[in-house]
């Protein structure tokens, strides 16, 4: 299980670099489009 969370962790990690990096190229959409 620890393993699991790890790389849950490791993953919204990661969804919030390219959020970040989404929201520096796109700074008119502020809300993440589903």
């Amino acid at each position: 299980m620890d393993n699991a969370i790890e790389i849950l962790k490791e993953q919204i990690e990661l969804n919030n670099v390219l959020i970040k990096n989404l929201r520096s190229v796109h700074p008119e959409s502020k809300s993440p489009k589903v």
